[in-house]
């Protein structure tokens, strides 16, 4: 190819992603990774918020061998209210999939922030005490002593260490 050649240019050509509520990704629980594998399951045409990926799959999305370790996370999504959990059976009576409701707005007894303009409001709202930030910032070779609370993809489920 020639620095003069025409490029060909396609639009529309659109990736697929997924949309997840900012309010369960900044509550600061554990299992906003689970979350986010199962609002990949979401058909957006349907619109009815529903997805049914096997634990089996859902703990593999999260590098785990055994579908039992996603089960905290699950009940984790479930006490915050960003899932409601339904069993199904099968005619003869045998228990199906688990089909989980993916709600994209918070229940009426969450408190955290629920945008990330909120989340920076709070923050800013929030008074330091100036003078142990600059003995901490402003000490020779001295870095930050410590970190905002961030639960990362991936990590351990509550109550467990991370080598799961």
């Amino acid at each position: 190819m020639t620095a003069d050649a025409p490029i060909e240019m396609v639009t529309d050509h659109r990736v697929p992603f997924a949309m997840v509520a900012e309010w369960v990704m900044l509550s600061g629980i554990s299992a906003q990774a689970l979350y986010v594998q199962a609002c990949m399951h979401l058909n957006q045409r349907r619109g009815d918020g529903e997805v049914w990926p096997s634990r089996d799959d859902l703990a593999a999305r999260l590098g785990y061998s055994r579908a039992a370790t996603v089960d905290p996370y699950i009940k984790e999504l479930v006490a915050l209210g960003a899932f409601t959990v339904s069993t199904r059976r099968f005619a003869n009576g045998m228990r199906a999939r688990n089909h989980y409701i993916i709600h994209k707005e918070p229940p009426s007894h969450y408190s955290g922030p629920r945008s990330l303009a909120e989340y920076y409001a709070r923050k800013k709202s929030v008074r330091h005490d100036e003078s142990t930030a600059d003995q901490v910032w402003n000490a020779p070779d001295a870095g930050p002593t410590s970190r905002t609370d961030c639960p990362s993809f991936g990590s351990a489920p509550p109550g467990q260490s991370s080598s799961a």
